[in-house]
């Protein structure tokens, strides 16, 4: 019996690894810095930055690098950025079933408009990414449901449709039980 519960133990492991690197190594981008994000090494035979020549050598500074720009790099791609806002946006609304939990904290959501309008047109809904972002950066989250509604439309939701804010209460127990305040 004992043997048995080992062999669970290890299945659960190893399922729980195999996800763990299919979310977050799925995206081989994932863990890169962006160009806008690294040094240019100017060489001796180049006077200003726009006379760099080729073989110059670019070097990122990774400890540079705060966790949120770790986090959503510049070359997020959209259904990551969605994913970003629809898990944030949990954080206010009320809906039957919520798959994700991402804290809308201050420095995600300036850090994620930056990487939005740095790819305003790489992003098919970026002008939806930014009224979001940029409302919920002024601290107004009056509309979240409907910005979680349209974010989640747009992932093809089928259940979880926001239906109403919640409560102040509830906001501090959904903060107590997915972020550990």
């Amino acid at each position: 019996m004992n043997r048995l519960k080992a062999l669970v133990v290890i299945g659960a492991i190893c399922i729980g690894m195999l996800v763990f690197f299919v979310f977050f190594m799925g995206d081989s981008n994932f863990f890169k810095a962006d160009a806008s994000e690294e040094e240019v090494v100017v060489t001796e035979e180049s006077k200003t930055v726009d006379e760099v020549p080729v073989e110059t050598e670019v070097e990122v500074d990774e400890e540079a690098l705060t966790q949120v720009e770790i986090e959503f790099p510049f070359t997020m791609s959209e259904g990551r950025v969605k994913d970003a806002i629809h898990h944030m946006s949990h954080g206010w609304i009320w809906a039957a079933q919520k798959r994700g939990h991402l804290e809308a904290t201050q420095e995600r959501i300036d850090r994620l408009l930056i990487v939005v309008k740095e790819n305003h047109e790489k992003y098919e809904n970026a002008e939806l990414y930014e009224e979001i972002l940029t409302r919920w950066q002024a601290g107004d989250f009056s509309k979240a449901v409907r910005d979680h509604n349209a974010v989640w439309t747009l992932l093809e939701g089928e259940v979880g449709k926001a239906l109403r804010l919640l409560t102040k209460e509830e906001r501090k127990e959904y903060a107590k039980m997915y972020y550990n305040r």
